[in-house]
Formats: structure tokens, C-alpha cells, sequence
């Protein structure tokens, strides 16, 4: 529906399950429940210039034009109208309500999300369902990208400009007896091409090549950029883990789509895998694309679409990108196992 405000400025509204929203001009004000209220005032008491008044059910219907008798009745005794000083306010279960009803996010609303999880704003159980939202339904290519290079964006940047010659980093999505960095990497390496890869911890049933390591003795996994960027110029090659600030919002969100069945999501992994394959600043990435029973891809149609939203990403982010599909209906070698494979490579 369309109205308007003393003063002409136009207004779109809606009705939700539990009240209505208002937006005008990008979340210039909302009107929200009671029980929506009362946390709203916990978050503005740290912040009190965001919002500009609060607005009673009763005054609201003098701010509204008269003619718009539908617009006017919809409010009662027990909704709130907020007006706030900035055009960025925005509301955690309001954007979870809008991807659970299968709305597309803007990148300033998953940037919101983003930022909030890195600072604690946003609690656990709000990303949980930001998750589980998404995974039923899914994102658009925009919503994607816009979320990956926020969780780029959310720490630390690796800088190897520094380093003489092409920087290339690999990634596999994982599977059952995957060694394949293990072997890869230190081949690429003698052949004179430099190898900086960030590497994963496991995720649901699949090893992640940061265990593997771990199993080794005395190996250490967490290191700085500097010295990452002064092993690969040293010996052209580095696997390390994700470690101080880079990537944090995807450190976060990983662990918790671990314990929340929200693993299998074609944009949680794309995002996830490319945020941590762009901040590490490779020039060219190559992707292994798992398929099969061993994989969180069971169909090659799946697997073919994860390959090419993570191209898309790369590309779209001016990084030389390329993806393989492999296959993953049964387990690569003969052990399994994170200190049995490094022994097996």
C-alpha cells in the first residue's frame, strides 16, 4: 500500500504476523509491538541520538494524512511508532523475519548482520536463525556476494604484493579421506609457483587439513600474516589456519553452522569459502568441488551450482577463479583419519 506523511514524503507499509512495518526512506521508522519495543530500548540506551521520538498508537493517527482511513486504523493501543535519526537502523528479528518469508536482504542489512555478529550485537541465537533462514530459502547471486565480501571485509587482509611471481591458493569442500593439499601443495611449490592457503578445521563429517596438521607434533598452525607472507617467500609455501582477526564473522558463523544442521547451504558454503580465499590475497584461486555420497554435495546438479556461484564470487571480486568437480562416492586413499592421512601422504 502506498500513503503518505505530513510534509508529502510517500510511505510504504505492510502487515505482519504480530504487527505492522512502516519504511520510509530505508528503516527511517518502524512501527514494531510492545515486545519488540521494550528490546528496542535496551539497544538505543547506549546509543540514545538514534532515535529522534516515540510515538503513541493515539498521536501516530494525527501524523497520518486523514484520507488514509485504512492506514490509520491498522494501529492500536499496544504498537509504537519509532522515528530515528538515521537511515541505518535496522532490527535483527525484522531482517530474520524478512529471509524466513523469503525476502532479499540489501547489502547494508547483511553488512548490519555481519558487523553485529563480529561485535557481539547480534547474539548467537539470532545468527542461528539467520542461518536457518537462510537455508531454507536460500539467497539471490546479489545476496551472496554482498554477504561474502562483508565477511571479507569483517577483519584482517592478507597482503602478499610483496611476494615475487603468481600466489595461488586451493580449496576443496571437503569429504571423507581428503588429503589432497597434503599432496598438492608442496608439488605445485617445487614446480616454483607460491602457495599461500588458508585451510579450514573440519566441518560436520568431513577432516579439515588444519586437523591433519595439528596431528603432527610441534606443527603450528596459527600464525600472523608477516609470517605467513615470510615462510611462502622463503620455502613457496604456507597452510595455515584462520587465525588473529581475518575473517572473524565466518570463524563465527562456521562453528555455529556446525552444531546447528545448517552446514548443506549452497550460499553459507560459497560465502564462507571464498570470504576466507579472497582476504588472503592469492591472485588466482582454484576450487574442489566435492560430489557424491562422501560430500555435503550428493548430486552433481548441486555441486555444479556451488561451483559456479564460487567462480562468480571470485571473479566478480577480480580474482583469477576456477572450480573442478571431483569425485566423492568413496573415500580418497586408504586411511582415514587426520594423523593416518598425513602418514598416507
Amino acid at each position: 500500500k502506498g500513503g503518505s506523511f505530513k510534509g508529502g514524503r510517500s510511505v510504504t507499509y505492510g502487515i505482519a504476523d504480530d504487527g505492522v512495518r512502516l519504511d520510509l526512506q530505508r528503516s527511517l521508522f518502524s512501527l514494531f509491538t510492545q515486545s519488540d519495543y521494550d528490546a528496542i530500548i535496551e539497544r538505543v540506551k547506549a546509543d540514545p541520538t538514534m532515535i529522534s521520538s516515540l510515538v503513541t498508537a493515539d498521536d501516530a493517527k494525527n501524523i497520518v494524512l486523514g484520507d488514509d482511513q485504512e492506514l490509520s486504523s491498522i494501529f492500536s493501543p499496544n504498537h509504537v511508532l519509532i522515528f530515528t535519526n538515521r537511515g541505518d537502523f535496522m532490527y535483527m528479528p525484522e531482517l530474520i523475519r524478512k529471509k524466513r518469508d523469503g525476502g532479499e536482504l540489501t547489502a547494508e542489512e547483511i553488512s548490519y548482520i555481519i558487523n553485529g555478529c563480529v561485535s557481539g550485537e547480534v547474539p548467537d541465537y539470532q545468527l542461528s536463525a539467520f542461518a536457518m533462514a537462510v537455508f531454507f530459502r536460500g539467497m539471490t547471486n546479489a545476496e551472496t556476494v554482498a554477504l561474502t565480501l562483508a565477511m571479507r571485509d569483517s577483519g584482517d587482509k592478507a597482503d602478499l604484493s610483496g611476494i615475487s611471481g603468481v600466489k595461488v591458493d586451493k580449496h576443496s569442500t571437503g569429504g571423507v579421506g581428503d588429503k589432497t593439499t597434503l599432496i598438492v601443495a608442496p608439488i605445485v611449490a617445487a614446480c616454483g609457483v607460491k602457495v599461500a592457503k588458508m585451510s579450514g578445521r573440519g566441518l560436520g563429517h568431513t577432516g579439515g587439513t588444519v586437523d591433519k596438521l595439528e596431528s603432527i607434533p610441534g606443527f603450528r598452525t596459527s600464525i600472523s600474516p608477516q609470517e605467513m607472507r615470510k615462510t611462502v617467500e622463503m620455502c613457496g609455501l604456507s597452510v595455515t589456519g584462520q587465525s588473529g582477526n581475518m575473517c572473524p564473522a565466518d570463524k563465527k558463523l562456521y562453528a555455529l553452522r556446525d552444531v546447528t544442521a545448517t552446514v548443506d547451504s549452497i550460499p553459507l558454503i560459497a560465502s564462507s569459502i571464498m570470504s576466507k580465499k579472497l582476504a588472503d590475497g592469492s591472485d588466482c584461486i582454484l576450487l574442489d568441488v566435492k560430489t557424491g555420497s562422501g560430500s555435503f554435495m550428493k548430486t552433481l546438479d548441486d555441486s555444479r551450482l556451488l561451483a559456479r556461484t564460487m567462480v562468480d564470487i571470485g571473479r566478480g571480486a577480480g580474482v583469477r577463479t576456477a572450480a573442478l568437480i571431483t569425485n566423492m562416492d568413496s573415500p580418497l586413499g586408504s586411511a582415514v583419519g587426520n594423523s593416518l592421512e598425513v602418514i598416507e601422504s
